[in-house]
């Protein structure tokens, strides 16, 4: 299966919040598809050749999300090809577009109402707009359909947020994404602030103007929190205020993904990095994935949790509720169940004191013991004789220097999992890398394939 790259940024010049919401991992293990799905701001800044890119991404569907009055100023430009849909989740704003008129309340006062309008936004009548959506994703006829508000951030990332419910996105990644809106109007945002700086005489107006004019986790928060309050859960809110039934969610999911490995995610920091391809080629088969959408932070240390739920990803082991044992690794922890399943493989033993230390940088000399276990566990042969660890390791000028994995990281060494770092120094110690754990576990892979 062929590798494509997609990046979720659409690069127009006249949107700074105009993004694919393809790529993201579902709980069933599929992926979102890239280019059928685009959350934007008004459309009214699009140029000529934005245009055209719009129509070259195949988009035939504009979902507007925005007042009467929005649209009165600022309407939709009118793109060959693609069909219009007001769906306003408010149809009369009145003054709330105004920031400064929210620079009479104090900070608090301004989050309880923001919250309160995201609660509205699940509830009659505007939830009504979201119902429309959905009608509209469920007809493949649409074609690709962009949704959008003003800012592209309240009304749209809460219509991104059900998107990726009803596909089966967690709700980790669904407030990455919401929040994602913070990260691409920084740059116009600041522009604002210093604009609004004068008008801005208290803290807490500099407080308020600097969050509506991006977004706050407790909004969405709210919306979620009041969706289980009315409907105990999703399917039933689905069902009962969208009339969206379990058929179709699984119609839904059959248009709107498909099984990962299609698609690699372009990060900007890893471009010419040495580890680009095996991250990339990691990336592809969802082993492993950025800090966030734009990021994978190559050069960050990596946890031993961390690294720990890649290798059981990478062997794909069965993960359950089961405990794992340690003391600091509690069951409701997000890594819980890969670090029992690594428990269970053998791949992983902790410390003494029963504790498995999750939040730790993971070591070279740890890192290559976790990895020689793991070629054990797929039956291939890691036994050096006495003379063939002498050798291994006699190299490396500070081998004397390994604690406990001595015969570990001979083997790493032999099998070519684990190179020195500057010529003749293994660094046992030092904690290893995001890119140097991919390398290595892309390595790993490539032996196991052999084996």
């Amino acid at each position: 299966m062929s590798v494509i790259t997609a990046e979720r940024k659409v690069n127009v010049k006249g949107l700074d919040n105009f993004r694919d919401l393809g790529g993201y991992r579902t709980e069933d293990g599929r992926t979102v598809k890239w280019g059928k799905l685009f959350r934007a701001n008004e459309l009214a800044a699009l140029t000529e050749n934005d245009k055209q890119i719009v129509q070259d991404l195949g988009i035939r569907t504009d979902i507007d999300f925005r007042s009467q009055g929005e649209v009165a100023q600022k309407p939709d430009p009118k793109i060959p090809g693609m069909t219009y849909v007001w769906d306003p989740v408010m149809k009369d704003l009145g003054n709330s577009t105004d920031i400064t008129q929210l620079f009479k309340m104090d900070y608090a006062s301004m989050m309880a109402m923001m919250e309160d309008g995201q609660r509205n936004m699940v509830s009659d009548p505007q939830v009504q707009a979201y119902k429309t959506m959905f009608e509209l994703l469920k007809d493949p006829s649409n074609g690709a359909i962009v949704y959008h508000c003003t800012a592209g951030k309240d009304r749209t990332g809460l219509g991104s947020a059900l998107i990726l419910l009803a596909l089966g996105v967690d709700e980790k990644t669904i407030m990455q994404d919401y929040l994602l809106s913070n990260d691409y109007r920084a740059a116009g945002n600041q522009a604002t602030l210093k604009y609004m700086a004068p008008m801005m005489t208290t803290e807490d107006s500099k407080k308020i103007a600097t969050s509506i004019l991006g977004v706050e986790s407790e909004w969405l928060q709210a919306s979620l929190d009041e969706i289980k309050k009315q409907y105990g859960t999703y399917n039933a809110f689905f069902e009962k205020a969208l009339g969206v039934t379990t058929q179709d969610l699984e119609e839904l999911k059959a248009l709107y993904l498909e099984a990962p490995g299609t698609y690699a995610p372009s990060f900007g920091d890893i471009i010419g990095h040495w580890a680009q391809k095996d991250i990339e080629l990691l990336a592809s088969e969802s082993i492993v994935s950025g800090v966030n959408d734009l990021a994978f932070a190559p050069n960050r240390s990596i946890t031993r949790a961390e690294f720990s739920t890649l290798l059981v990803r990478a062997l794909k082991l069965p993960t359950s509720a089961a405990s794992s044992g340690f003391q600091d690794v509690a069951d409701g922890d997000w890594y819980a169940a890969p670090v029992s399943a690594a428990v269970k493989a053998k791949l992983i033993t902790g410390y003494d004191n029963h504790n498995f230390k999750p939040g730790a940088p993971i070591t070279r000399e740890e890192l290559s013991a976790m990895l020689v276990r793991a070629l054990q566990a797929s039956g291939a042969s890691t036994t050096l004789s006495a003379e063939s660890e002498k050798s291994a390791l006699a190299k490396f000028k500070d081998s004397s220097s390994i604690v406990w994995a001595r015969p570990e990281m001979a083997a790493a060494l032999q099998s070519g999992l684990v190179n020195g770092l500057d010529g003749d120094l293994l660094s046992p110690a030092v904690p290893a890398t995001r890119a140097q754990a991919a390398t290595m576990l892309e390595r790993f892979l490539q032996l196991t394939k052999k084996s």
